[in-house]
This record gives structure tokens, sequence and C-alpha cells, in this order.
């Protein structure tokens, strides 16, 4: 049992060595697109395992599954259900919670609010999440993403202004738009560089570092895509391309009125 146990801590050690790399999707930036494949959780992870070394073999295929980001049910052999629990009381001893769960605040505004919280709300319970979603009043909703009072929040950031030292300041530790309150010297630092940069091709390269920092590796926040269709306009203005914000590379020549 003790050689087990060893070979079992190992193969946490391994997979937790591999969770940076679970989602490594790629990003493909071209001139006229930008090309993004993404690794995803499947959703929860029945493991059964047999009665022979059962201790070792359960972490073959627990540890992968959480480093992933999947949850498991794990199914262990009538024969041998006595390691199982041993397992569970390790998990709870080093720090994992009963359960995950947690209340998603969300806008008081039908659109787009109301559509893309259902959407974040089903994505998170098929990899096993427990969320409450509760509605706050849109003029309270603010002064409550100031405050902190949260543990999950839709942010809105409509207008871009497709400049570094503009849009992004609001990830930097001191930001007063850093609503998370994330500290994190890393991007400060990227962030210093980049602004410094006088290479166009030298600024590219450190914003990329910036996107993996915030968004893959430590994943201080979430991107979504609130805005699927625009506000049909007067034909007056067709085949006009409308200027950087929230419509950014939207085109109204395919959704014009009549006179």
């Amino acid at each position: 049992m003790a050689k087990a146990a060893i070979r079992a801590a190992e193969n946490f050690r391994f997979f937790a060595d591999k969770c940076a790399d679970a989602r490594d999707g790629r990003n493909m930036p071209s001139d006229e697109h930008w090309n993004i494949s993404t690794r995803v959780p499947i959703g929860p992870v029945g493991v059964i395992t047999p009665w022979n070394t059962p201790f070792m073999l359960s972490t073959w295929k627990i540890a992968p599954a959480l480093a992933a980001g999947c949850t498991v049910v794990h199914k262990p052999a009538e024969w041998s259900p006595v390691t199982a629990s041993l397992l569970a009381k390790l998990i709870k001893e080093a720090g994992v919670p009963d359960g995950f769960s947690f209340v998603f605040k969300n806008r008081g505004i039908p659109h787009p609010y109301e559509p893309l919280g259902i959407w974040l709300i089903s994505q998170w319970k098929q990899i096993g999440l427990n969320v409450r979603q509760e509605i706050i009043e849109a003029s309270a909703y603010h002064p409550m993403l100031k405050r902190g009072d949260f543990e999950v929040a839709m942010d809105f950031q409509c207008g871009f202004i497709v400049e570094p030292d503009l849009d992004l300041p609001r990830f930097l530790s001191t930001s007063d738009a850093n609503y998370g309150r994330h500290k994190d010297t890393v991007i400060d630092d990227l962030m210093h560089q980049q602004g410094r940069a006088t290479d166009i091709e030298e600024r590219k390269k450190i914003l990329r570092q910036i996107e993996k920092r915030l968004l893959d590796e430590e994943a201080h926040v979430i991107y979504t895509l609130q805005w699927h269709r625009i506000v049909p306009h007067n034909a007056k203005v067709r085949g006009w391309t409308i200027t950087p914000s929230h419509f950014l590379n939207q085109q109204l020549d395919g959704v014009w009125l009549a006179e």
C-alpha cells in the first residue's frame, strides 16, 4: 500500500504540472481574421476502477480528469471500497471543498445579459458546477462591481479604442476597474514593457504574453461575446462600417432598411 500511495502521489503531481496546458488552444491571427482553437472540459467523468491496486489505479483516471477541468464520479470495485474512501479523505485534507458552487450576479437588463447568463450557467453545469444566478437592478450593478461584492459577476466593456495603453489598464493590479481585485505583477510589468516598445512586432509579442497570462495561465477573467447581431439602420448609411466599439468590424451593408 505504501508503494501504491507513493505512485498515486506521483500521478497527481504529474498531471498537476500539465494543468497549464490543459486548454492549450492556439491563437492564429491574420490580417483579416482572428482564428482560435480551444480545448474545453467535456463535463463529469465516470471513473470505474478494479480491485487490484485500486488506490493507485484510481489516480491514473481521476488526476487527468481533474487537470482537464472535469468533475469526477468514482465507482470503485465492491471488493475494495476502503481505498476509495481513503482517497476522498486525503483530497478533503488537501483543501478541496465539499462540492463546487457559487452565486453568479448578473445585470438586470434583458439583453444581452439574460441570454448570456443562461448560456454561462448551462456551460458551468456541464462540468459539474452548481451555480445560482442573482439578478441585480441595473442602477445598483456598477456600484456592486466597484465594491467587489460578488463571487462571480458579469462585467461589461462596450467601448474599445483599439489602443493597448487605453484598453488594457483595467487589468492592472492597481486599476479601479479591476473588479476582481487580482494582484498580478507579471501583467503589470508586461504592460509597462508594451507601452515603451518602439517596434510594432515586439509590442505584438508582449501583448500576446499579456493575453496568455490574463486569459489562460491565471484566468483572471473569461471573455464572452455579447453582441451577435446589430440593429438595422437607415438605408442612408448602407455600406458604412461602424467605428470601433462593441460593434467593431460589423458592416451595415447587409442589414439596411429601405427609405
